[in-house]
Order: structure tokens, then C-alpha cells, then sequence
């Protein structure tokens, strides 16, 4: 544990120095992906060795491209451990190019990235996958955006299409994923008529008998039947696994980033900022969501969060940035840029700290030799 912590703070102290350090980059991806690959015994641990060594029993119930990376991995004789290296190598250089291309600080939004959701990940491998590509999407949201506030293309644009391309991709990665395709809201809409359609959504969605009837059809053609519509069955809903909790986390993490998205518009008036709130009224959605079918669908938030720091830290001037003199606006978005991750891990841990944190410090093929 003592090594894994050391390595984490160096990290962490180093990326505020070294922002754009290619060095330390590499360092940091190759230390995720250390932690990732050898750590054994957490949560989801069974059920993936199981994917992984019986293909017939999970046929129906593992989305098409994952199903593939399987049978890859399966031809090549890989061993279960050689499988996650593989399939977190692709995780993680989606990831770190997507960071290193997008943010003016890739080494701070790493930093923030590693310690939540990375940690998650581990165990959640599927759900890892799908959010990386949709990680690697991030750039056809963000490509060639207009400076001024209320100037959107409602015309559909290579941009939109490789999106949408990306989306289906991780779609057939995990199901669920197809949600993120609401992001196009935002891009192409104004203010007013985002926070129109996300109330009308939401109180769609919560009042809606149907949306599971539709939701079902999406499923079909992306695989995962089985799994995927017990989320929607009626004996779900009634069981003791549904719980509203993760709503708590995503709201106050939705009130910080507008909150400094706010200051950040005030301060530097650019249309990023109106982007990023846009962003989070229309992922409101997601509390609608865990409302009527499951608690799990904070995932969809969840895989913004490194969006929402690429953004806020992008709007910080490098001149402002990480300063002893700072003005006031960007020291208060310093200090908040790391809180919904903070409130995150301290949402989670209390749950999660026996299954998926213990293993990450203490059960790790690697690490354990210098102990």
C-alpha cells in the first residue's frame, strides 16, 4: 500500500508543476496501468474471469464489440491478467490522448482522472471501456466551438457524425452508453432551449410507461438482452437493490461545476462556459433515470467528469494558474475543480472500500513484490 500511496502523491505534486510534461504523461498512464492490470480480488473480479473463460454463458449478455475483444484475446491464448493489460492499454490511451489533445493542463486533469473514476474502473471494466471511447469523443463535442454565447450550427457537421460514430461504438461496449448521444443537445442548441428539453426529458422519463418499451428496442440491437432489460423489469424496480442514493452525488456535483462555470463566464465571457452549463442541465437526466429504473445510471454521469475538468481548466489562463498571486475568480475555480471528485470518492468509499479500493492498495500481482 505504502508504494502505490508514495507513487499516487509524487503524481499528484508533480502534475502541478510539470502541467504539460509529455514525461510525466507516460509516467502516470504507465502507473494506471500497473495498478489496473495486476490488481486482483475486487468486486467484479468473478464475474469477468467468467466472461472471459465461458463465452457460451454470457453470449446474450455481453455487448457485441466487448464480446469481440474477448474472442480476440481468447485466440491469441492470452491468460485472464494478459486480457486486462489489453484491454486497459486501450482504455488508457484513449484516455491520455484525448487528455493530452484537449487540455491546456492534461497532467492536472490526469491527476483528478486517477484517483476518481479511475479507482472504479478497475472493477468496472465494461463500463471502463465504453467510457473511454466516449472519453475519446470528447473532442467532436468541443472541436471548432463559436466564441460568442448564443451563436450555435444547428446544421449537422463531420464533427456531430464522428460523434455519433463513437457513441454507437461504445454502445456496443456497454448499452447504457447510448444516452450520451443527448450531448448533441447542447452543442447544437442554445441555453434556454437546453434547459427546455432537459425538464421535458426528465419529466418524460419519470412519468413515461413507454420509455422502457424503447429503451428495450435500443437494446436489441446492441447486445446484453438479458442483463439489460432486468434493469427495466417490473421485479427490479420492486427489489432491495433499487436505491435513489447516487442522485445525491451527481446533483451536488451538477451545483458545483455550474457554479464555477458561472464565475468562469462572468470572468472571461466564453461560450466554453455556456457549453459546460449546458452540458450539465441536459445530464440532469441521469437523476431522472436512477428515479424510475436504476441506481447504476450515475455512470453516465460519471464519465463527464473528466469533460467537465477538462473544460473548467481550459478556461483558466495560464498566467492564473496554480499562481501565488491569482484573481480571485480562478483561485476559487482551483479550489472547487476537484471538489465533485472529492464528494465522489467520499460518497463511495464507505461502500466500495472492502471490494474495490482495499484491492487496488493491497491486492496487486506487482506492487507486492516490494513488499
Amino acid at each position: 500500500m505504502t508504494i502505490i500511496l508514495l507513487s499516487m502523491l509524487i503524481l499528484v505534486l508533480l502534475s502541478l508543476i510539470l502541467k504539460r510534461s509529455k514525461t510525466l504523461t507516460i509516467a502516470t498512464v504507465v502507473f494506471m496501468w500497473c495498478l489496473a492490470t495486476f490488481t486482483y480480488g475486487n468486486a467484479d473480479e468473478v464475474i469477468y474471469q467468467s466472461r472471459y473463460s465461458d463465452i457460451g454463458l454470457w453470449e446474450n449478455d455481453t455487448e457485441y464489440i466487448f464480446l469481440l475483444l474477448i474472442k480476440i484475446c481468447r485466440f491469441f491464448g492470452f491468460t485472464f491478467v494478459e486480457y486486462k493489460g489489453v484491454i486497459f492499454a486501450i482504455i488508457l490511451i484513449l484516455v491520455s490522448l484525448t487528455t493530452w489533445k484537449l487540455c491546456k493542463y492534461p497532467n492536472i486533469a490526469l491527476s483528478i482522472f486517477l484517483f476518481y473514476p479511475f479507482f472504479m474502473y478497475i472493477s468496472q471494466i465494461r463500463n471502463a471501456l465504453s467510457a473511454s471511447v466516449f472519453v475519446f469523443s470528447y473532442r467532436y463535442l468541443l472541436i471548432n466551438e463559436n466564441k460568442q454565447l448564443n451563436v450555435t450550427n444547428k446544421y449537422v457537421n463531420k464533427s456531430d457524425v464522428f460523434f455519433t460514430i463513437c457513441i454507437i461504438l461504445a454502445t456496443l461496449i456497454h448499452t447504457a452508453s447510448f444516452i450520451w448521444l443527448l450531448l448533441l443537445v447542447p452543442k447544437k442548441l442554445g441555453f434556454k432551449l437546453n434547459v427546455i428539453i432537459a425538464i421535458i426529458l426528465n419529466l418524460f422519463i419519470v412519468a413515461s410507461s413507454n420509455i422502457s418499451s424503447i429503451a428495450q428496442i435500443v437494446i436489441s440491437k446492441f447486445g446484453a438482452q438479458t442483463r439489460m432489460e432486468g434493469y427495466l423489469s417490473g421485479t427490479y424496480q420492486l427489489s432491495s437493490y433499487r436505491n435513489y442514493g447516487t442522485i445525491i452525488p451527481i446533483v451536488f456535483s451538477i451545483m458545483i461545476f455550474m457554479l464555477i462555470y458561472v464565475i468562469l463566464w462572468k470572468t472571461t465571457h466564453d461560450n466554453k462556459a455556456i457549453l459546460g452549463m449546458k452540458i450539465n442541465i441536459i445530464l440532469t437526466v441521469c437523476v431522472s433515470l436512477i428515479l424510475r429504473y436504476s441506481s447504476e445510471f450515475y455512470r453516465l454521469y460519471e464519465g463527464t467528469m473528466l469533460l467537465n475538468a477538462i473544460i473548467i481548466l481550459n478556461l483558466i489562463p495560464k498566467t492564473e494558474i496554480l499562481k501565488i498571486k491569482t484573481k480571485i475568480p480562478y483561485f476559487i475555480t482551483e479550489c472547487l475543480v476537484s471538489l465533485p471528485t472529492v464528494y465522489f470518492i467520499h460518497f463511495f468509499i464507505p461502500g466500495i472500500y472492502s471490494t474495490v479500493v482495499f484491492p487496488v492498495l493491497y491486492q496487486n500481482y506487482l506492487f507486492q513484490i516490494f513488499n
